[in-house]
């Protein structure tokens, strides 16, 4: 199912789950473990609702990688090339650390179609994307 760790390059994580709804969950959680205490809670709660919406997307809509599986990779860094670390009050520390950001990254099998621009009513629950 999940593989701990594929890819572990300084900061940069990788998580292979299944291609459903489940494994979504998984590498949503996942993520959530990891970067908590790792980066600001903004940022996190951020990076979460990204994540969430790609991930959801790539089982929608698209295909699974071979072995009926998507991937999520991730990096944690601080512009300036300075490492990423985050005190205890939740933001950003250390000399010259500079702004904390976060790459991601959602691989899945790709689809045969491409996206069409649509209007999502008011009270609908889906269809505006990021």
């Amino acid at each position: 199912m999940m593989t701990d760790g594929l890819t572990r390059t300084g900061r940069a994580r990788t998580v292979t789950v299944p291609h459903d709804a489940r494994g979504a969950r998984i590498a949503r959680q996942r993520l959530a473990r990891e970067l908590g205490g790792r980066i600001p809670q903004t940022l996190l709660a951020d990076t979460v609702a990204v994540v969430a919406e790609l991930l959801g997307n790539a089982v929608c809509h698209a295909a699974p990688l071979s072995g009926g599986v998507i991937r999520l990779w991730w990096f944690i860094g601080a512009d300036g090339g300075a490492p990423a670390a985050v005190g205890s009050n939740g933001h950003g520390s250390g000399a010259g650390q500079g702004t904390v950001f976060v790459r991601i990254r959602v691989t899945d099998g790709g689809s045969t179609t491409l996206p069409a621009r649509r209007d999502a009513e008011p009270d609908a629950v889906g269809g505006r994307g990021l």
